[in-house]
């Protein structure tokens, strides 16, 4: 009798250890989910960069870092990135990435919202090339020249399997996400360091393009912003400023979302202010549009061209749009001694596309863009005055 109880003793005992072992490891790979588990996935960067370079069809290199962490919070961090030229252009990369780090919530994924906790990327340089005998080197497929390091070399592209109806047209096996299934839209960080991008034709000038910085911050529920400063051909300065309303609206499109513009470069200040509606069938947008600049010397070194001596340029106007109709309102320009005011509406939801609108040029001044303009220091003619020269409600057929 007591040999019977001590072996039911045990044997509880023993039922009990295995359950626990079992919720244990059952718990452990949501333990590690939810504390986070990093791995070095340098020693796969030879896969990696031969899978790219299938993509691509071209040799990629990655030498940089590799890094994945398993957790609520996914984040991913690699760098060292280079996707190579093909033979005959004269540059070794057509693009080159420095660093990057992604990471996002995992959960809201779960009610299809969209949660991207920090999007970072430094140090990319893209070189766009075309060859005397019209050659693109953007143009993927061709063969790549050189190994070495963990590289990849062409190869062909993998076809993924898809389901056919049985007319034999082909269906995505995935069913699309609709636009109102959408919870939200929420970014907490994206911040772009030294981002270059050239392009060169044989035996023209290269033109250079580079972004120093862009911040961008659209927490759930709240505005976007946007920060942006970079420089043009190395010289020429750009700033520029958006302010909008939540990501989560702007998807959903149901109500007006606003938005506001700020440019500056070469001497020119650019602004866009109003509201837009981006609905699929049935969207509008109104938006007040202005445009100044004092001096266009800069313009003329960036264009590499001489402009028409005009002095201070500037406009401002209403931009409307629906689906069918487009209108400029409330027209004000000046370029110079020359001044233009009007209206103009064009409307393709008619059975004949129509262009309807009223001009009014008050003053108009020739002078900047005649070849025998007064000489610095001499008597400038007087523009003329035309208060009532105009054009109204044409149609254009």
């Amino acid at each position: 009798m007591g040999d019977a109880r001590q072996r039911r003793r045990w044997l509880t005992r023993a039922l009990l250890w295995a359950v626990v072992a079992g919720v244990g490891l059952l718990a452990l790979p949501l333990l590690l989910v939810a504390v986070g588990l990093t791995i070095d996935a340098g020693p796969w960067r030879g896969e990696v960069a031969h899978a790219i370079g299938r993509a691509l069809q071209r040799e990629v290199r990655f030498d940089g870092p590799a890094r994945i962490t398993f957790s609520l919070q996914p984040e991913l961090r690699v760098g060292g990135i280079r996707v190579r030229n093909p033979d005959g252009f004269a540059e070794e990369d057509f693009a080159s990435f420095g660093e990057g780090h992604f990471q996002l919530a995992l959960l809201p994924l779960l009610r299809y919202e969209l949660q991207v906790r920090d999007f970072t990327a430094r140090d990319v340089r893209v070189r766009l090339q075309v060859k005397a005998d019209g050659r693109a080197n953007w143009h993927f497929g061709g063969a790549a020249a050189g190994t070495g390091g963990d590289s990849a070399p062409p190869a062909a592209p993998a076809t993924p399997p898809q389901a056919t109806t049985t007319e034999g047209a082909a269906v995505s096996r995935v069913p699309a996400l609709r636009r109102e299934q959408v919870g939200g839209v929420a970014i907490d960080k994206v911040r772009f360091e030294r981002i270059a991008l050239e392009f060169a034709a044989e035996g023209a000038t290269p033109r250079r393009f580079q972004l120093d910085e862009l911040d961008l911050v659209a927490p759930a529920g709240q505005p976007l912003a946007v920060r942006m400063r970079g420089q043009v051909e190395g010289r020429f300065p750009y700033t520029v400023s958006v302010e909008g309303g939540s990501l989560s609206s702007l998807v959903a499109g149901r109500e007006p979302w606003p938005l506001k513009l700020d440019l500056g470069f070469a001497g020119t200040q650019l602004g866009l202010v109003g509201q837009v509606l981006p609905q699929p069938g049935a969207g509008w947008a109104d938006l007040a549009f202005r445009l100044q600049t004092d001096d266009l010397a800069q313009l003329e070194q960036l264009l590499q061209t001489a402009l028409p001596p005009v002095g201070a340029v500037a406009l401002s106007m209403r931009v409307g749009w629906r689906p069918g109709w487009f209108a400029l309102s409330q027209i004000d320009a000046t370029m110079g001694r020359t001044a233009l005011q009007g209206d103009l509406a064009l409307r393709t939801d008619t059975p004949v596309p129509s262009v309807t609108g009223r001009l009014r040029v008050p003053t108009l001044d020739l002078q900047p863009f005649l070849a025998g303009a007064a000489e610095p220091g001499g008597t400038a003619e007087r523009p003329a005055a035309l208060p009532g020269w105009g054009c109204r409600a044409w149609r254009h057929r």
